[in-house]
C-alpha cells in the first residue's frame, strides 16, 4: 500500500512538473497579436511593447503597410528571408510585400558542359515565414511575418497595421500633470509666503489726510502691503531714510474690494503723499520681522536665477 502512494506522489509531481515547464514553454513563444479596427478587419492596431514580437500576417499580391508613431522615423528594416520579401521604408512607414524567391544554380548538362541555371520559387504559405526587425530614430521592434494561405478565409491580411503607445501616453500625461501640480504647490507656498508675519504698523496722518491713509498694513518679512478701500485715494509712496525720501520700488495688485500697494521692501518707515496730503507708515517691528534673503517672499520656495549662454 506504502509503495502504491509513493508511486502515485511520484506520478503527480512529474506531472505538475511537465505541466509547468509546458506552460512556460508556451508562454515564452508569446506574441502580440493585433487588434482588428470595427470597421474593416484588415485595418488593425498593437500596442507597443519592446519585450513582444508583432504577428503580421500577409497575404501574396497584396501590400501591407506599418505605420509607427509621427515623430518616429525608421531607419532601418531587415528580415530573415531577404530574398523572399519586398520591404521598403519611407518616413515612418515600412511597406511588406512577399515576392517569388530567385535562386542562380549552377548544373553539369546533359552534354557534360557546366551551366548556370535561374530556379523561381513562388511563395509558400508553409515556406515563406520569417522574421522582420525594426529600428528606428526612437526604438526596436520585432515582427513576425506570416504568409496566409489563400485557401485561408478565415485569418485576416494586414493592410494597415498601427502601432500605439498607451504606456508612452500615459507616462507622459502623468509627468504632465505632475509639473502642474507642482507649479500649482509652488504658487500656493510663493502665496502663503504673503501671510502677514507682521502688524505692528503705527500712522501719522497729516492735516485732511485721511482719503490716502491705509485701512490695513502688514509685511511678511521681505514686502510691505498697504491695503486701500475703495473709496480711497491711492498715493505715492516712499522710503524715509536719514530724513530724506526716497522712491520705492512698488506693484499694485487686487484682492478682493481692496487695492493692495505692494512695497517690494521692508522698513521702518515710509511716507505717502498725494498733493498736500501726507501719511507716515511706522514699522514698529522691524527689526523682528525681516527674513534672510532668498529673493522669494516664500519661506519655503527658493528663486534661483539662471543664466543660459
Amino acid at each position: 500500500m506504502m509503495s502504491i502512494l509513493k508511486s502515485l506522489s511520484f506520478f503527480c509531481a512529474s506531472a505538475v512538473f511537465f505541466i509547468s515547464v509546458w506552460l512556460m514553454s508556451f508562454s515564452a513563444w508569446g506574441a502580440s497579436l493585433p487588434q482588428f479596427s470595427p470597421y474593416d478587419s484588415r485595418m488593425q492596431n498593437v500596442n507597443y511593447n519592446a519585450f513582444n514580437t508583432t504577428v503580421v500576417n500577409v497575404r501574396l499580391g497584396f501590400l501591407t503597410t506599418v505605420v509607427f508613431d509621427n515623430d518616429e522615423t525608421v531607419l532601418a528594416a531587415k528580415s530573415g528571408f531577404e530574398g523572399g520579401w519586398d520591404i521598403a521604408t519611407e518616413g515612418n512607414k515600412v511597406f511588406i510585400s512577399p515576392r517569388p524567391a530567385v535562386q542562380e544554380q549552377e548544373i553539369i548538362n546533359d552534354s557534360g558542359d557546366r551551366e548556370r541555371i535561374t530556379k523561381v520559387f513562388e511563395p509558400s504559405a508553409t515556406e515563406w515565414n520569417t522574421n522582420l526587425f525594426v529600428t528606428s530614430n526612437k526604438r526596436d521592434y520585432s515582427l513576425e511575418l506570416k504568409l496566409v494561405s489563400p485557401a485561408n478565409r478565415s485569418t485576416p491580411s494586414v493592410f494597415v497595421l498601427n502601432y500605439l503607445y498607451p504606456d508612452e501616453k500615459r507616462a507622459l500625461e502623468n509627468s504632465q500633470l505632475k509639473a502642474a501640480n507642482e507649479k500649482k504647490l509652488i504658487a500656493q507656498k510663493l502665496e502663503a509666503g504673503e501671510a502677514p508675519r507682521n502688524w505692528n504698523y503705527h500712522m501719522r496722518v497729516g492735516k485732511d489726510s485721511q482719503s490716502i491713509t491705509p485701512d490695513f498694513a502688514y509685511d511678511d518679512g521681505d514686502k510691505t502691503y498697504l491695503g486701500f478701500a475703495p473709496h480711497k485715494v491711492f498715493p505715492s509712496a516712499f522710503l524715509y531714510i536719514n530724513e530724506k525720501e526716497q522712491v520705492v520700488n512698488m506693484s499694485v495688485r487686487q484682492k478682493g474690494n481692496y487695492k493692495i500697494m505692494v512695497i517690494h521692501d521692508l522698513s521702518n518707515s515710509f511716507v505717502l503723499r498725494h498733493g498736500d496730503q501726507v501719511v507716515g507708515i511706522i514699522n514698529l517691528s522691524y527689526a523682528q520681522s525681516a527674513t534672510p534673503y532668498k529673493n522669494t517672499s516664500s519661506r519655503e520656495v527658493e528663486r534661483v536665477e539662471v543664466l543660459n549662454d
